[in-house]
């Protein structure tokens, strides 16, 4: 961007130096009127009422401040002084003086001790003394008694004195000022006063330069060069500010000034130095471009010597060329503002300006996009009617952003599909790109369409039992500010209901049901919304047995059913920690007595499960035991045999023997050998249990044998009672004569082999007694003959 710069060109002052002379001061002493004093005319006038006069400590005549604010003034336009000198005092608390020179309050710089004659009684201090503000002497605190006094020089140099008024400044409720006394003197050192010359233009090759010196009235000019040719002087307004005309290098070198003024004559020198001039070069420009882009002015060949700068004006400010790029100055987002004329110049180091070059910088003529646009909702889809607004542009594209194919008219129409399901806004952002052939712009905008339709509830649950109660909760989507119209249907058929938000409503038969509401909103578009509920019946439970009562180990055959209908599983439980979860028809048996609480169960899925329960009645067995098989000897003691479990008969047992004569008693007698077996019953539950008798007699026992070694009956021994389950054995044998001749107590020994003492018996008969216990604790004996053969 260009930037606005003000360049300040300082003028070159050249000091000169002057004939001087020590300043002579004589002293004015005239209260009024005109007077001469060495050559110098003063003219003395008062105030009205007029001050008084006085002398005091070798110091007046003139006295102010008396009786009221009053003054002298000293003019001096006939003949300027230079220099003008106040010796004052009596200055006492609130005491002010007024010192105007050439009609204006003068800035008083230095309080000098003033102290009359410097007699004890005229000695004065300068203690307290002050200038509070131009033009004024004043004195607070510690001027007491005799007061203060003070001496002022005043000058104006280089300028003259023309004229010098001293008032006292007191007003009439002032009773603490009292009067102050002074001298006054002047002198007149005009022909050593400073005498300078200064060029007031840059020194600039083929420019004018104006020349100056100090400015004394009456004074007569010369000017004169040293230069080769001598430097022409042109006369200005007056001969004190020559003009050098078109200077150029030719004038390098000394001008000489002489003032000439009565007797005083003024010298003074200037050193001139001219340098070439800056030269600006091609101005160009890197556009045109449209408004927004970035452009620059450029003086690629500029020549600046001696350091400067480049410049560009015009009606928007002044910019200054950035050195360090190449002398450029950058447009950054131009603008039609900045299209016009340019006055463009350089300036070197010595201040010294080049040609002007006028440019005209210029801006591409700009478009500018815009757009409005109006919608018209729909329920399938809703349509943008857009109003072009653009400036300036020949042609344009529209984006509508949808993917939808660019378009080209200037104002069209453009619909937009309702998405399915409409949940809610729709942002698109359309973008406007518009050309005239040079330049081009773009505007965006995004359009929001807004106008939701759901159709939408929820339930506090989607599975019931019958008889139950379900609530419906509205959560629908409709454009707000819009009133909907709601229609439910509760899925009983043609069941249609008007609503508003939320309701509840109850089932009471078993079933799948599909309840569905319909929305219409302010636009007449329709959505439905449904689900599905699910009623489960409460169901039924039962089962038969084909008996109560049973005894332990016989099975009962159960038959189950119940309503299937949301049923999850069915359930067996026998009582006895057993059960089954598969089977309606099931056969248990149980291993113990007792009473046992059969259920029967069934676990639904919504509806709480049912179950039916029945008492089984498990009977114990009678315990029953006859005993290990026994034997008898025919036509012997008879034996008997009974339940040893129960000998008492136990409770509530009946036995039923399986003899020819049914005997139910706990216990029979047995005369002869054979099975026995009896039935014991308890409550209908019975059991049986055998026993055999065996026949258990000395015709068992070997009336002869044989000990000749052959083999065959070489021992004698009742092996058929050896056979069986002996405990205890003594078996004896005696001769004819009644002599043991053989003993032993081994049940599973060779037995006798026919001799005594190692000798062979003689054949004969011999007489054994046996007795032997058996396993079951029944002892026999037997005693009979047995012939020994050779």
């Amino acid at each position: 961007m260009m930037r606005k710069l003000t360049a300040l060109l300082l003028p070159v002052f050249f000091f000169a130096t002057a004939e001087t002379s020590a300043q002579t001061y004589y002293q004015i002493n005239a209260l009024s009127g005109v007077t001469v004093i060495n050559g110098a005319t003063v003219t003395v006038s008062q105030s009205t009422p007029p001050p008084n006069s006085a002398t005091l400590c070798s110091t007046g005549p003139y006295q102010i401040g008396k009786n009221y604010s009053d003054y002298y003034n000293y003019d001096f336009s006939t003949n300027p002084v230079t220099h003008f000198r106040l010796q004052m005092i009596r200055f006492h608390d609130d005491d002010t003086v007024e010192v105007y020179v050439n009609g204006s309050p003068y800035a008083i710089t230095a309080l000098n001790p003033y102290n009359g004659n410097a007699t004890t009684a005229c000695s004065y201090t300068t203690n307290n003394m002050s200038s509070p503000s131009t033009g004024l002497i004043t004195t607070t605190g510690g001027a007491t008694g005799k007061g203060q006094g003070v001496e002022i020089d005043i000058t104006k140099a280089p300028g003259l004195i023309q004229s010098v008024r001293v008032r006292h400044i007191r007003a009439t409720t002032n009773n603490l000022a009292s009067d102050v006394i002074y001298n006054a003197y002047f002198a007149d050192d005009s022909c050593s006063l400073a005498f300078e010359a200064s060029i007031l233009d840059p020194i600039c090759a083929g420019k004018d330069v104006q020349l100056s010196v100090t400015n004394y009235p009456n004074t007569t000019y010369t000017w004169s060069s040293n230069t080769t040719p001598p430097t022409v002087f042109t006369a200005s307004a007056n001969d004190r500010e020559p003009v050098i005309k078109n200077i150029s290098p030719l004038n390098t070198g000394k001008i000489y000034i002489k003032g000439e003024r009565g007797v005083c004559t003024y010298h003074d020198t200037l050193d001139i130095s001219v340098a070439p001039a800056p030269v600006l070069g091609l101005v160009k420009q890197a556009g045109p471009f449209c408004p927004g882009e970035d452009d620059t002015l450029s003086v690629p060949n500029v020549s600046l010597p001696t350091g400067g700068d480049v410049y560009a004006w015009s009606v928007n400010g002044l910019g200054k060329f950035d050195a360090t790029q190449g002398y450029i100055i950058p447009f950054l987002n131009v603008q039609p503002v900045s299209k016009g004329w340019y006055s463009i110049y350089a300036v070197d180091g010595n201040g010294c300006i080049s040609d002007t070059v006028n440019f005209f910088f210029d801006v591409l003529s700009g478009v500018a996009a815009n757009f409005n646009y109006n919608v018209k909702e729909g329920c399938e889809q809703d349509t943008v009617e857009f109003i072009n607004t653009s400036v300036d542009q020949t042609s344009q594209t529209w984006n509508f952003g949808d993917n939808s194919p660019l378009g080209i008219d200037k104002n069209p129409v453009h619909t937009y599909l309702v998405t399915k399901p409409n949940i809610g806004a729709r942002k698109f952002t359309v973008q406007l790109a518009i050309a005239n052939g040079s330049c081009a712009d773009t505007a965006t905008q995004d359009i929001e369409l807004n106008h939701p339709l759901i159709a939408e509830f929820t339930i506090d649950d989607d599975s019931i039992c019958q008889g139950s109660t379900i609530s419906f909760s509205n959560t629908s989507l409709v454009k707000a500010g819009t009133t909907p119209k709601f229609i439910w249907n509760s899925g009983y058929g043609d069941d249609f209901q008007v609503f508003g938000l939320d309701h509840d409503n109850q089932y009471n038969v078993a079933g799948i049901y599909h309840p569905k509401l319909t929305l219409t909103d302010y636009l007449g578009c329709v959505a439905t919304y449904g689900l599905e509920i699910v009623v489960d019946s409460t169901g039924g439970i039962l089962f038969t047995n084909d008996k109560a009562d049973i005894c332990i180990g016989d099975e009962i055959i159960f038959d189950g059913d119940y309503y299937a209908g949301g049923a999850n599983s069915i359930t067996w439980d026998f009582g006895d920690n057993t059960g089954n979860t598969e089977e309606k028809h099931i056969r248990h048996s149980y291993t113990k007595p007792g009473k046992y609480n059969v259920t029967y169960s069934v676990d639904y899925r919504i509806c709480p499960d049912l179950q039916v329960s029945k008492e089984i009645n498990a009977k114990p067995y009678p315990d029953l035991y006859l005993g290990e098989d026994t034997s008898i000897c025919p036509n012997g003691n008879p034996i008997f045999i009974s339940d040893r479990v129960n000998p008492d008969g136990g409770t509530g047992i009946k036995y039923k023997w399986h003899t020819a004569d049914k005997d139910v008693t706990q216990g029979i007698y047995v005369h002869h050998p054979g099975m026995y077996s009896v039935t014991a019953d308890l409550n209908g539950c019975s059991v049986t249990d055998s026993i055999e008798v065996k026949k258990d007699c000395y015709i068992n026992i070997p009336n002869a044998f044989t000990p000749n070694g052959d083999g065959n009956s070489d021992y004698f021994l009742p092996r058929q009672i050896l056979s069986r389950n002996v405990t205890e054995f003594a078996m004896q044998i005696y001769n004819r004569w009644g002599q043991l001749i053989y003993q032993t107590n081994v049940p599973d020994g060779r037995g006798w082999d026919g001799k005594f003492k190692n000798e062979e018996q003689p054949t004969g008969v011999y007489v054994y007694t046996i007795h032997v216990t058996f396993g079951n604790s029944v002892s026999e004996r037997y005693q009979g003959n047995v012939t020994l053969l050779r």
